[in-house]
């Protein structure tokens, strides 16, 4: 800021930034109670206004790009493109929006939006980047699993909410192993009883981690993202219904993910093969309709052939926040 009270941030730089995997955040402007952002958010990405304090506004302007204001069943509302604005005051409930392309938005705010991200984002993504660093063969790994669990959950018509919980989940989902030793981490071949007690520690002290900041909403998916659909999982042993979808999603395609790429001790498997192997835990390790699911993108993508087999079970995602009704195996 010169003597004039003036200051000017020219084009990409910024008096701090946040990068997540699916936007960038710029803080261009700071006042006591007014940030100015400007952010990029990649195509597909579910983002959102929340409620704040009586009188508190904040709201967004499209640069560029689309994106489409939803329900909170995903039902679209509304198209918004270049030049339009959206404000928020009083809110009753969070407002959620999808990114039909890659999009630019000038992002308003007069709560400590960028502070919070930048604290608790930052210091999250830092952790799960180094539990990446630490293990090669894990490269890209969270970037997979986010895409194929985002599909997933889509198609099984989880609410906006719970896909943005699902998202970051996918991304923070192993954050707990930043809090296993290295020697147990990077181990090429089997763990000990008391290494492998230590390493399936790491759900839990991830869940740990992220419900200490506002993305608490992912913990639960977390804790159970080694549960398994018949209760045999850890850590805590639970069963489906008790088993949320999310998890149940993540375990899926983490499984999936792993059996596809290449290990220190193994070759990875072609799709075909893996998918063998995810229908004989349907039903026992895997939930069948997240099984089913999976199987549909990947047919879908041409990973599969399109005769691939695949037995369709119809899931109904209640408004309390739980699969309502399923049919038996």
């Amino acid at each position: 800021m010169d003597d004039s009270g003036l200051t000017i941030i020219a084009s990409e730089e910024a008096l701090d930034r946040v990068e997540k995997r699916t936007t960038e955040l710029r803080l261009v402007g700071k006042a006591a109670n007014l940030e100015l952002m400007h952010q990029r958010i990649r195509e597909g990405t579910l983002f959102g206004l929340s409620p704040a304090g009586a009188g508190v506004p904040e709201g967004f302007y499209v640069i560029s790009g689309e994106c489409v204001h939803q329900s909170a069943d995903g039902t679209v509302i509304r198209t918004l493109g270049p030049g339009a604005c959206v404000t928020a005051l009083d809110l009753n409930d969070s407002a959620y929006f999808k990114s039909l392309s890659a999009l630019e938005l000038l992002y308003i705010s007069t709560q400590p939006i960028f502070s919070s991200l930048s604290e608790d984002i930052g210091e999250l993504l830092d952790m799960a980047r180094r539990v990446e660093e630490k293990d090669t063969s894990t490269a890209m790994h969270c970037e997979r699993l986010q895409k194929y669990s985002a599909l997933i959950g889509e198609r099984l018509g989880l609410p906006p909410h719970r896909l943005e919980d699902l998202i970051h989940a996918a991304i923070l989902h192993d954050i707990g192993k930043s809090t296993v030793p290295d020697h147990i981490l990077s181990k090429p071949g089997p763990l000990d009883a008391e290494e492998t007690a230590t390493m399936r520690g790491h759900a839990a002290a991830g869940a740990e981690l992220v419900a200490r900041t506002y993305l608490k909403g992912t913990a639960k998916i977390i804790a159970q993202h080694h549960e398994w659909y018949n209760g045999q999982g850890y850590p805590a042993g639970i069963a489906w219904p008790e088993l949320c979808i999310e998890a149940a999603i993540i375990a899926c395609v983490d499984a999936y993910d792993a059996m596809t790429s290449d290990r220190p001790y193994r070759r990875a498997m072609e799709p075909a093969a893996a998918v063998q192997e995810l229908q004989r835990g349907r039903g026992t390790q895997f939930h069948p309709v997240v099984v089913d699911a999976l199987l549909e993108i990947l047919v879908a993508e041409g990973v599969l052939p399109g005769k691939a087999h695949i037995r369709r079970r119809g899931l109904e995602v209640g408004t309390a926040g739980r699969p309502t009704s399923m049919a038996k195996n």
